[in-house]
């Protein structure tokens, strides 16, 4: 009788229980969810004491409390870490015209640092109706890190001096 149903062969498709098909995928977890999940699952066994869970686990009530905050039973992903990095990043605040200026006086003076540089902006014109730049040290240092982050600019190389190897003229008559 096996395999047969009232004398007819059974075919089955899809799954028993609408929705069960979900139930068997349940989600990778990693080992520190799968800890925070062991921490839960305690708390639930054991009538909902916190304490005695947190004691148990040995970890601060505060771990605990956020960790069960953010659990939901049907998104066991919820007890994974999340990214600390902020959602929105503070955008320059530099035109492109400001950065062309601050590229090209680098260009025209290699050796030169935010400092120097600033005070040549305001005199830097793109046309003969514009005005100069006026910004300050710190943007101007901003600038330059990001440019060489970029590769768009990079150091000079140090040279130190003309001088044949082996030869020096404190030395030589």
């Amino acid at each position: 009788m096996k395999g047969r149903y009232n004398g007819c062969h059974m075919s089955i498709y899809g799954s028993f229980i609408p929705g069960s098909g979900s139930l068997a995928k349940t989600p990778e977890l990693s080992r520190a969810a799968r800890q925070r999940l062991r921490w839960l699952d305690y708390y639930h066994s054991h009538g909902g004491n916190a304490r005695l869970t947190c004691r148990h686990f040995d970890i601060s009530p505060q771990t605990f409390y956020r960790w069960k905050r953010c659990y939901d039973p049907r998104n066991l992903k919820t007890l994974e870490e999340r990214s600390r990095r902020p959602k929105k990043l503070r955008q320059p605040t530099w035109s492109p015209e400001l950065v062309l200026a601050v590229l090209e006086l680098r260009e025209r003076y290699p050796r030169w640092g935010k400092d120097k540089l600033v005070v040549l902006l305001p005199c830097q014109r793109q046309t003969q109706h514009e005005e100069g730049y006026q910004t300050s040290t710190s943007m101007v240092g901003r600038i330059l890190r990001r440019l060489k982050e970029r590769g768009e600019l990079r150091e000079p190389e140090i040279c130190f001096g003309s001088q044949k190897a082996g030869t020096s003229s404190l030395w030589s008559a």
